[in-house]
């Protein structure tokens, strides 16, 4: 039995083609056919139909993914005053603060470092914090 053979029209010409390009070629046609039928009966919106000389539709689609402008300058005006705070820090609280969260040391290990009591160092990195949050508010 002859197998059968599978054509589309490219440029007004018709070109052989495996039977699996042919069923998706002629699928993605009927969706064509679909989208536009479902337009002329005005079940799409476009935003390209709120174009201005200024602005694309598209551009009124809020980017609700991305962080505003406003809250990077926050962030950004934060963590410059978080890091003029650290570096008026007193020498043995700064290497504290560094040393936990920079270096991602544990209480514990910090402790044994210095060789303090871990609640200690614990009781100093909440006043260093809480003295921290004054300078950044201030």
């Amino acid at each position: 039995m002859e197998e059968r053979k599978y054509y589309i029209r490219v440029s007004g010409n018709l070109v052989e083609v495996s039977k699996e390009v042919y069923l998706v070629y002629y699928r993605m046609r009927r969706r064509e056919r679909f989208l536009q039928e479902k337009e002329r009966k005005g079940n799409t919106f476009h935003f390209s139909a709120l174009d201005t000389e200024d602005r694309l539709g598209e551009e009124t689609i809020p980017d609700l993914l991305s962080p505003s402008v406003e809250s990077n300058v926050e962030e950004r005006m934060t963590n410059e005053k978080l890091n003029e705070g650290i570096n008026n820090l007193p020498p043995d609280e700064a290497d504290l603060i560094h040393s936990i969260y920079f270096e991602k040391m544990s209480e514990r290990a910090y402790a044994q470092k210095v060789g303090k009591a871990p609640m200690t160092i614990h009781n100093r990195k909440v006043r260093i914090l809480s003295k921290l949050l004054k300078m950044i508010k201030e």
